[in-house]
């Protein structure tokens, strides 16, 4: 489901607010300030290692039965998607883009609908940040396999 107006700026207030997101292309400018425990992992050395599968995997065994997930593409449409729901095909017919869990231009987040935990996605520091109790244990997990670095751990 496409996001509409109302939905679009209350989660994007979230993402400000409480991530205190500064979007830059400048890869020097660290985007966020995240107020509780995450993970950064570096993936530059990962774009032919793209494993969406797993990705999702993991996201979809941190969602409680029947919650969504937002993604969300900066500035253009954004979702709300379940995730257990034929997702692969759902994403190759959108008519709209849909972000890749690998930003390849734009900053690309995935986030539950509860605010739980997220998956941030920078493309030009070419990292993923990763917050949220059960999403941090599946990334600690998943990242080797994933060809990820992991940069910096914040408690």
């Amino acid at each position: 489901m496409v996001l509409n107006d109302a939905q679009y700026k209350a989660v994007w207030d979230w993402v400000y607010d409480t991530l205190h997101f500064a979007p830059s292309v400048d890869p020097v400018v660290v985007p966020f300030e995240i107020p509780v425990p995450h993970v950064v992992f570096d993936i530059r050395d990962a774009w032919d290692r793209m494993d969406e599968e797993s990705v999702t995997a993991a996201m979809i065994r941190c969602l409680h039965k029947g919650e969504k997930l937002y993604a969300l593409d900066w500035q253009h449409d954004c979702f709300l998607v379940d995730l257990t729901e034929h997702f692969e095909a759902w994403r190759e017919n959108a008519f709209f883009t849909y972000p890749e869990y690998y930003p390849d231009g734009d900053y690309y987040f995935f986030i539950d609908e509860q605010f739980r935990f997220g998956y941030l996605g920078h493309p030009w520091r070419q990292e993923v940040w990763i917050f949220g109790e059960c999403l941090i244990a599946e990334f600690e997990a998943l990242y080797p396999q994933l060809g990820w670095t992991k940069k910096e751990v914040v408690s």
